[in-house]
């Protein structure tokens, strides 16, 4: 079981949505979704970007390196 929060709330809509994505991050939507089923149970959460913040900082750093994972 999973649990997976983010600071998008326009993603994280999407993830919970039933409807096919039409948008650019489709193919981004695609793999959650896709991914999300290995798991037994998989909930996606809001969370305002103040309270995720040190995610958001480590999230920065990454892309600043050019990291793929951080």
């Amino acid at each position: 079981m999973v649990e997976i929060e983010g600071d998008s709330l326009t993603v994280i809509r999407k993830m919970k949505g039933d409807r096919e994505d039409k948008s650019e991050i489709r193919p981004c939507i695609s793999d959650i979704r896709s991914m999300s089923k290995r798991f037994e149970k998989c909930v996606f959460k809001h969370a305002l970007r103040q309270e995720n913040k040190s995610t958001h900082i480590l999230a920065r750093k990454g892309l600043k390196r050019r990291e793929e994972f951080y």
